[in-house]
């Protein structure tokens, strides 16, 4: 993951003079996601920078943008809708709209902490949430990986 280490901007950096970076959410093996305002609107959005090895081959970054537009166009309740694609510094990024929550693994920590355990009923929902999105994604020839 040394490639990820290349990807860091701060808090009042401005990407593609519309986005203003508030804070770092997460890194993962895609990149790294910030949470944005966007600097006309004062909303707040999700912005992803991509690992440059992950596109640094043409053909991978042509497959990256036509999933992006593919990715884009599926909209449902239960998933982000994504914003726009673009390139700044030398970085590739995109945006998606941004929800304050708690992920799953979160949840599963403060479970964990407090020693407690999911309900039957609780884990149900969990379960059926996450394999309705799935299969609406499969439907559309969408893989999330």
């Amino acid at each position: 993951m040394a490639e990820l280490d290349k990807v860091h901007l701060s808090k009042g950096d401005v990407i593609a003079r519309r986005y203003e970076i508030e804070e770092e959410l997460g890194a993962g093996l895609l990149g790294v996601t910030y949470k944005a305002r966007h600097i006309s609107s004062g909303k707040f959005l999700a912005i992803k920078v991509l690992r440059p090895a992950l596109i640094a081959n043409p053909r991978d970054r042509k497959r990256f943008e036509e999933g992006f537009q593919r990715a884009k166009q599926v909209q449902n309740e239960g998933l982000v809708r994504y914003g726009e694609g673009g390139e700044h510094d030398g970085l590739v990024y995109f945006t998606q709209e941004y929800f304050p929550s708690q992920s799953l693994r979160q949840l599963l920590e403060e479970y964990a902490q407090q020693q407690k355990s999911f309900s039957f009923q609780e884990a149900s929902q969990i379960i059926l949430k996450v394999l309705r999105i799935t299969d609406f994604l499969h439907q559309n020839q969408l893989i999330h990986r």
